[in-house]
């Protein structure tokens, strides 16, 4: 079986691994640009639903009681996903690969979860950046410009490619940053000081035990996305015709994971300062949660800033949108090549099939939930984090297994926070599955 799988591996690529490492190579000096790209492409696809929407109503519903277990959730994944830049980085290979050398039943087991994900996650992410375009244009029905919506990216998508995407995400994604510290600081300076220093209830009761999963189910990001970094990484390598090193590899991965984790505590404390701090609550409504989560930039720095602020939020959530609808497909359709051996001219065919699927069922849940942004948003969370434990373990296991050159492999302590990691979300997946009994 080992000898099919890697005649599998090595066909695919021109980076191969004996290319990669058997060859002495001088040291050469960092070259932060050719190296950033997909770790800004992991944060922009991040700073979606789990930050603007899920750490936002963190804030207003529980103040900053939920800042430790945001940054302890993003500590807890964060070896799974930074796997995902190093497997790439040592031997020029995708996730999807890896797992394919481990065993096929280890590539059927992602693609199937997978498959089942994407419609959930898909759903939310519609939902929500229809939500802020009908703000943008004063349109109330979030179904019909999710429609729209769909119909633009598949537009994007017929002609686009990763480089049209990285440089778009660099773009947004200094301006969000920008307008959020801005408006957090302002929004402090203004009277935030009450807000943070307010008793609001207790979250850790085990009513609020679903939210705190949806909470952590995409905070940062699903688990899979992982498997995008990969695809991404492989194919910027290919396409700039260079062999990113694993120190920049790093360096790339944890200036997007650091940027998403500092958006998801600025958010926190912009809903704990102002939607905790004027009483008003988290809506429930699509709509009215666009025209709250607009109010809250408006109110601390001016009325002036709602057309910006309100094309740079639906910016970041069609950029999101657009990445999840790509990456979707794409995994899928790469992993189902893989597994097949099929030959790659396939894969377009594949990739356009899983994306009418996926498309046509995302259409199906939205209009399951109607204009609930709270119940489709938890919906799609809750799903990603009961599949998390599962997507976790399998980039543990590639990257301690022989297909992972020694060299290559984190060290103890590494390995001692993915076990940690492993056990967070396991136990609370347990919790979770006692309360529904």
């Amino acid at each position: 079986m080992n000898d099919n799988l890697q005649t599998s591996f090595e066909e695919k690529e021109p980076i191969l691994l004996s290319d990669n490492l058997s060859r002495p190579r001088k040291k050469r000096k960092l070259n932060l640009s050719q190296t950033i790209g997909p770790g800004l492409l992991m944060a922009g696809a991040a700073v979606g639903v789990s930050h603007l929407v899920q750490s936002t109503r963190a804030g207003a519903n529980f103040g900053l009681q939920l800042l430790p277990l945001i940054v302890l959730v993003n500590i807890a994944k964060y070896p799974f996903f930074e796997i995902g830049h190093r497997f790439t980085a040592s031997t020029g290979k995708s996730l999807l690969d890896g797992y394919n050398c481990l065993g096929k039943n280890y590539l059927r087991l992602f693609l199937l979860l997978n498959l089942f994900v994407s419609t959930a996650t898909t759903a939310g992410v519609l939902f929500v950046t229809a939500s802020i375009g009908a703000e943008l244009i004063n349109y109330n029905n979030t179904f019909h410009l999710s429609f729209f919506i769909l119909v633009a990216c598949l537009v994007i998508l017929s002609q686009g490619s990763y480089g049209g995407l990285d440089i778009i995400m660099k773009i947004i994604m200094c301006i969000l940053v920008f307008t959020t510290i801005l408006t957090l600081s302002l929004a402090i300076k203004i009277g935030g000081q009450r807000a943070l220093m307010s008793s609001p209830d207790s979250p850790w009761t085990v009513s609020n035990l679903p939210f705190l999963l949806a909470l952590m189910g995409w905070m940062p990001a699903p688990i899979e996305l992982s498997v995008w970094q990969s695809l991404w990484f492989k194919e910027r390598d290919h396409k700039k015709n260079y062999k990113t090193s694993l120190t920049e590899a790093k360096i790339d991965f944890n200036l997007g994971y650091f940027l998403t984790l500092s958006l998801a505590l600025s958010f926190l404390g912009l809903g704990a300062c102002v939607m905790f701090q004027v009483s008003s609550g988290f809506p429930s409504s699509g709509v009215d949660f666009a025209q709250t989560f607009i109010n809250m930039y408006t109110q601390s720095i001016g009325e002036w800033l709602r057309p910006f602020i309100t094309a740079a939020s639906f910016t970041a959530m069609f950029s999101t949108c657009l990445t999840v609808i790509d990456a979707y497909p794409r995994s899928l359709s790469e992993g189902l090549v893989i597994l097949t051996r099929k030959k790659e001219k396939k894969s377009r065919t594949n990739y356009w099939i899983f994306m009418t699927i996926i498309l046509i069922t995302s259409l199906i849940v939205m209009s399951f939930f109607g204009k609930n942004l709270k119940n489709i948003v938890d919906y799609a969370t809750i799903i990603s984090f009961i599949a998390a434990p599962i997507f976790a373990f399998l980039n543990f296991k590639l990257i301690y297994s022989k297909f992972t050159p020694k060299k290559y492999q984190p060290n103890i302590y590494f390995k001692a926070l993915s076990l940690f990691g492993l056990s967070f979300m396991t136990l609370f997946l347990i919790l979770f599955l006692l309360t529904l009994f």
